[in-house]
């Protein structure tokens, strides 16, 4: 009987460290950044009134077994109108800086997005013609 009860904790043993090792395997962290000009909810072409410079938001969301929690979010979205909610008059992400971090352990993971920018608000233009053509001054 002594010699099964060493069999089965032999076993026990070499189950644990392969499931170990296969923790292990299946861990893994992953990180991209980027670069954008503008980036807003919606598409703005004139001057600028700068609200927040350099302001940066973080989003985060978990996964268990793949899935993401919440499911319908897109994180970069997310944090782009939270930039855009902080301030009313904002309209517009400009220089931003997008950096993507997620990791995860087989099982569980976690991905983030932090939105790096200044955050403006679009003004109108207004094109004044000059008066004779050239703006020169003429008769001195």
């Amino acid at each position: 009987m002594g010699s099964g009860a060493g069999e089965a904790e032999r076993v026990r043993s070499a189950v644990g460290y392969g499931v170990l090792v296969a923790m292990i395997v299946a861990c893994g962290c992953q990180t991209a950044v980027g670069v954008a000009p503008r980036v807003g909810l919606e598409d703005v072409r004139g001057g600028r009134k700068m609200l927040k410079p350099r302001a940066s938001v973080t989003v985060c969301r978990s996964r268990c077994f793949g899935q993401a929690v919440p499911r319908d979010s897109d994180l970069m979205t997310e944090a782009i109108a939270r930039m855009l909610r902080g301030d009313e008059e904002a309209t517009l992400v400009v220089d931003a800086t997008i950096e993507s971090k997620s990791w995860t352990t087989g099982v569980f993971g976690r991905e983030c997005v932090t939105v790096t920018g200044d955050v403006v608000r679009e003004t109108g233009t207004i094109f004044l013609p000059l008066v004779g053509g050239t703006g020169a001054h003429h008769g001195h």
